[in-house]
C-alpha cells in the first residue's frame, strides 16, 4: 500500500511537472485598402474565438483609418499579433516600398507608410507616422544594437496581408526583406517575426480563407507560426508567402512563443520563403548569405545582376528573352573556379560582357 501510495505521488509530480498553459494574449486588426475587408474581419473573428483580446481594430469601413493605427495604437495598446492588410508597393516607377492607406472602399489614397524614414522623406512624407523605422542608432556591444524602429513594445508578430514589401531582389540593404528585418531591431523591445508577402499578396476572394486556415492551424498549436503561415497560403496555391524572423524566435507557435531577443546582442535575422531561408541581416552584412555575384551587362548597356547562393541557383534580377527565370547549376555549392566558369559561360552566350562582382561575400573590385 505505501509502495503504491509512493507511485501515486511520483506520477503526480511528473504530470505537474509537464503541464503546459496555453498563452493566450491581445491582438489588434486593421484594414487600410479600399477593397473589401474580408480578411481582417475573419482575422478578428478567429481569435476572438480563441478567448484572445482585441485592443484595436479599424477598417476603411469604418471611416476611422490613419496612419497610427499600424504605427502606434495597435503597439501601444498592447497587441501580442497586429493583422495588418492593405496594397503594399514597391520600388516600380520611381517609387519605394510603402503601404497605402485608402478613404473607404474604392476610395482615394489619404496616406502612405514606410518601412525606412529616409524613403518616406524622398517621396515627400514627412509624418511622424508615414514610417515605422529602419534606422541603426546604436550598433556596439556597450549600447547595444537597435533601430529608431516603432515596433518596440511587447508586440511579438506582424502580418502584413500586403503585396510585395518581403521583397528580396538584390539581397542588398534596399531590399523589402531587409528594411523590415531593421525594424524588427527595436528599443526596448524585439519583436519576433513578420509573416507576409515577396510578390502579389492573395485577392479578396482567397485572402480570408488564408486568414481563417492560418488561425486554425495557430490554434492547434502544433506548427511553427510561421509554417502556419506557409501552410495557409499554400494550401490556397499561394507560394510567394514569405516571412522574417529572429533565427532564436524561430520556434515560436501562437499560444507558446520563445523569449525575445536581447537588444545588446547582435540581430541575426532570417528570411525564408518557398521553403529555403537565408540570414539577411547578420553582424550588418547583407552579403554573407551569397556565395558570388555576377554583373552581367545586356543589350543597350542594360545591367542585370545574377545571384548565385550557396545552393547553386541563378536568380536574375531582370529577364531576358535569352535566359530562363532560374537555372539550375551543375554543381551544388559554388566556389572561386565554378563562379568564374559561370562569368565565362555568359561571356560565351548572346549576353555578354560579366564581370564577378562579389565572392564570399565581400565586394570585387
Amino acid at each position: 500500500m505505501f509502495k503504491k501510495i509512493i507511485g501515486m505521488l511520483m506520477v503526480g509530480i511528473i504530470l505537474m511537472s509537464i503541464t503546459v498553459y496555453a498563452y493566450t494574449g491581445k491582438f489588434a486588426t486593421a484594414y487600410h485598402g479600399n477593397g473589401y475587408d474580408y480578411d481582417a474581419n475573419h482575422f478578428y473573428s478567429k481569435l476572438s474565438g480563441m478567448g484572445w483580446t482585441n485592443v484595436y481594430n479599424s477598417t476603411t469601413a469604418s471611416n476611422t483609418v490613419k496612419a497610427e493605427d499600424i504605427l502606434n495604437t495597435a503597439a501601444s495598446k498592447g497587441a501580442d499579433i497586429v493583422y495588418y492588410s492593405t496594397h503594399g508597393y514597391s520600388p516600380d516607377n520611381n517609387q519605394k516600398y510603402h503601404l497605402k492607406l485608402y478613404s473607404g472602399y474604392q476610395g482615394s489614397e489619404i496616406d502612405r507608410i514606410y518601412p525606412s524614414g529616409a524613403d518616406a522623406l524622398a517621396d515627400g512624407y514627412k509624418g511622424f507616422y508615414n514610417y515605422i523605422g529602419d534606422e541603426f542608432i546604436s550598433q556596439d556591444s556597450i549600447n547595444g544594437y537597435y533601430t529608431n524602429s516603432k515596433w518596440s513594445s511587447n508586440l511579438e508578430w506582424i502580418v502584413l496581408a500586403c503585396c510585395n514589401q518581403l521583397e528580396d531582389r538584390l539581397f542588398d540593404s534596399n531590399d523589402g526583406c531587409v528594411k523590415y528585418a531593421r525594424t524588427m531591431c527595436g528599443y526596448p523591445e524585439r519583436f519576433h517575426q513578420i509573416l507576409g508577402y515577396h510578390g502579389g499578396a492573395p485577392d479578396d476572394t482567397v485572402d480570408y480563407k488564408v486568414a481563417d486556415r492560418f488561425g486554425d492551424l495557430c490554434n492547434a498549436n502544433t506548427l511553427y507560426i510561421k509554417d502556419c503561415w506557409k501552410d495557409a497560403n499554400e494550401y490556397y496555391n499561394n507560394d510567394v508567402w514569405a516571412v522574417i524572423y529572429h533565427y532564436d524566435n524561430r520556434t515560436d507557435k501562437l499560444k507558446s512563443p520563445t523569449s525575445d531577443t536581447l537588444v545588446m546582442s547582435k540581430p541575426n535575422i532570417y528570411f525564408q520563403y518557398s521553403g529555403s531561408s537565408s540570414s539577411i541581416l547578420n553582424n550588418f552584412s547583407n552579403l554573407t548569405n551569397l556565395k558570388s555575384g555576377i554583373e552581367v551587362n545586356g543589350h543597350g548597356g542594360n545591367r542585370i545582376l545574377v545571384e548565385v547562393n550557396n545552393k547553386g541557383v541563378e536568380r536574375f534580377i531582370k529577364s531576358w528573352p535569352e535566359i530562363n527565370n532560374k537555372q539550375q547549376l551543375d554543381s551544388t555549392l559554388i566556389d572561386k573556379n565554378t563562379a568564374e566558369k559561370v562569368v565565362q559561360k555568359y561571356n560565351d552566350s548572346p549576353i555578354k560582357e560579366a564581370r564577378l562582382i562579389y565572392y564570399g561575400g565581400s565586394l570585387m573590385k
